[in-house]
């Protein structure tokens, strides 16, 4: 006679359901609400209404409750009533800048870069533009674009919500001019250094992190040489790619009270290489001379 296996199932009574729904809701929503909370990016003015002529400073701010370590932004402003005279980045979060494209006066500002220690808070001070009103207009300047990304370590992309605001540009409202910062000392680099270009096209990149804590840094300019003479100044963000063949180059940083800081740097693989090709061709020329001169010695018979 065959025997019937039996074992006990256990089913959970409904109330342990219950409870388990009111623990989600107590403890995982909360989280799941703070990783959908978007960031926000907005902007502050120093005025909302000025005389034609006047200047006006305009804050990029962000608020994140997650950390993020980069960001890419699209700001626009009508060319006709505002013109950007000065970019200060002189409190920002930003340690490396990839693009400042803030001065071509063409209705766009686009500024991206990288954090190297996360931030999370409010009032992110990103950068502070000023501005020179001119027509008389309505002025509307909006955040119109951005990119920000977590610092999670596989870089996903934050929602983010973005601010705009009005500037009444009128003859009835006050003249306003910003004060001219007292700042003497020129900006600072606080990394410089060359470095293989990793992408296997050879040549070199100048790495590099420009500070000024005063006015801010304008820009950076680079030249190099590959034999004698150097080439054109050209604006850089960091890291710039360096001609090929380059052994040494200029880098210089303004701020925006006039005060320049210039370095030069040796790459010294490629000066060796130099040295190099410069004694190999003076052997060459030797040994020529010399085979000239004893054939020139043969046929006068000595």
């Amino acid at each position: 006679m065959s025997k019937l296996r039996t074992r006990n199932i256990f089913y959970p009574p409904t109330i342990f359901y219950f409870l388990l729904a009111i623990c989600y809701f107590l403890f995982a929503m909360p989280f799941l609400a703070l990783a959908q909370e978007p960031v926000r990016l907005y902007l502050e003015a120093s005025q909302s209404a000025v005389a034609p002529e006047s200047e006006i400073t305009i804050d990029i701010l962000l608020s994140s409750k997650q950390p993020i370590n980069a960001l890419d932004i699209i700001l626009h402003y009508p060319k006709d009533s505002l013109i950007p005279i000065t970019f200060n980045d002189s409190d920002s979060m930003i340690d490396l800048w990839q693009n400042r494209h803030w001065s071509d006066n063409n209705g766009i500002i686009r500024i991206s870069g990288g954090l190297f220690e996360p931030f999370a808070g409010t009032g992110g001070h990103i950068a502070r533009l000023t501005f020179k009103a001119l027509l008389p207009s309505n002025a509307k300047v909006l955040l119109d674009n951005a990119d920000v990304y977590y610092a999670d370590g596989v870089g996903t992309k934050a929602e983010v919500s973005m601010g705009a605001l009005g500037i009444l540009v009128t003859s009835d409202a006050p003249f306003f001019s910003v004060a001219k910062i007292d700042d003497t000392n020129p900006p600072v680099f606080e990394s410089l250094e060359y470095l293989k270009n990793p992408d296997g096209s050879g040549g070199y990149l100048a790495a590099f992190k420009a500070e000024d804590d005063a006015s801010g840094v304008k820009a950076v300019q680079i030249r190099s040489t590959q034999w004698l003479g150097f080439d054109q100044w050209r604006a850089v963000e960091s890291p710039a790619k360096l001609p090929s063949g380059t052994w040494k180059y200029q880098i210089s940083a303004a701020d925006n009270n006039g005060n320049v800081f210039l370095a030069s740097l040796y790459i010294f693989p490629e000066l060796f290489k130099k040295i190099g090709a410069v004694v190999l061709l003076i052997l060459l020329v030797i040994i020529f001379y010399s085979i000239m001169k004893k054939r020139k010695g043969k046929k006068h018979g000595f």
